[in-house]
This record gives C-alpha cells, structure tokens and sequence, in this order.
C-alpha cells in the first residue's frame, strides 16, 4: 500500500500546474466533533457513523499588487466535505474525510493565466482524501466524566486535482494530541 501511494505521489509531483490545498478546514470524523476538537473517546467497537460539512468561501485565493487585489484566482467556492469513522474495539477509531468542491468560480484573465499556467480551476472537483486514525490512552468515563487523553494521526492522500485549489500534489501528515476534561455535562477539549 505503502508503494501504491509513492507511485501515486510521485505522478501526481510530475504535473506543472500549482499545487495548493487552500483549505484549513479540516472536520473530524467522528462522532461528537467540533469543527477542529473533537472527543479524546473512540466510537465503540464497529460502531459506525457519517457526516457533512457544507462551507463556502469568498476570494480565498487573491493576487494582490500593491494591496490592491487585481485577480481572484478563486472568487466564490462552495464545499462539502463527506466525513465517516468506525470505532475499532474500544480504543481505536478510524476515519476518513473527502472534500468535495460543488462549485468554484474564478477571474478570468492574463494574471490568472500566468499563476495558473494556463489552466483554469474547475467548476466542481473532489479533494484529498484523509485517513485519521484516533487511538484513546486514557478514555474519560461516559457517565461521570474525569481526564481523558488521545493521539489522532492524520494522513493525506493525493487524491485530487491539483488545480482544484483542494490538492496538494503530495502525502501530507499530522500528528495531534488530544485532552479532555469533562464533569457530568460540561467539557473542556484540547488538541
């Protein structure tokens, strides 16, 4: 597998186009996430579980000259990304994240061509997908809550169009911590 994704890497690195992820949005997979925090406990064994996250942004992606902006690469850009995990036993969790642009739009013109080399973003794309992986060292307790500790590791996986404005041409990884205190029904998360 690991030889499957080198391969592919390094196809995708052979493209001239630029390579930019402008997203850093990146939702967890599992149940009870919030935007970027999420519980330091595992789903369950084999419990399953799907989500959507919509957002749109306006000129993400500008060239500027002398402050003034004179081109948006990309004007308007409206995306859902499609999240699912799957507890394995009671420690683990592993999950996976598509983004998936529904529309974007640009300027068109010779500055655009020249950053773009050319190319144009595409009206509707899919993403890099991301593997996450949550492994829970200390689970806090469902009922009574307590001190919780995780490590989520995260992969991505170029799986999409380097000028979508949603692929970075290459793996790309991270490695979070994860804490949490909760009594009864208040938390406090930390990544």
């Amino acid at each position: 597998m690991i030889l499957a994704a080198w391969v592919f890497a390094g196809t995708a690195r052979a493209e001239l186009q630029p390579s930019i992820n402008l997203r850093g949005f990146f939702p967890p997979p599992g149940p009870k996430g919030m935007l970027y925090l999420e519980s330091v406990n595992a789903s369950g064994h084999l419990q399953f579980n799907t989500s959507g996250w919509l957002s749109w942004a306006y000129r993400p992606l500008v060239v500027r000259q002398q402050g003034r902006i004179i081109a948006a690469l990309v004007q308007h850009q409206t995306s859902l990304d499609l999240a699912g995990a799957v507890g394995l036993g009671k420690r683990l969790e592993l999950g996976l994240v598509l983004p998936v642009v529904l529309h974007q739009s640009g300027d068109r013109s010779s500055i655009t061509d020249q950053v773009l080399e050319g190319s144009r973003i595409p009206a509707q794309a899919i993403g890099d997908a991301t593997l996450a992986l949550k492994a829970t060292l200390r689970p806090v307790d469902e009922e009574f809550g307590g001190i919780g500790l995780a490590l989520v590791g995260r992969m991505g996986v170029p799986t999409g169009s380097r000028t979508s404005m949603l692929g970075e041409g290459a793996l790309t990884s991270e490695i979070r911590a994860l804490a949490e205190f909760r009594i009864l029904a208040a938390s406090i998360l930390a990544t």
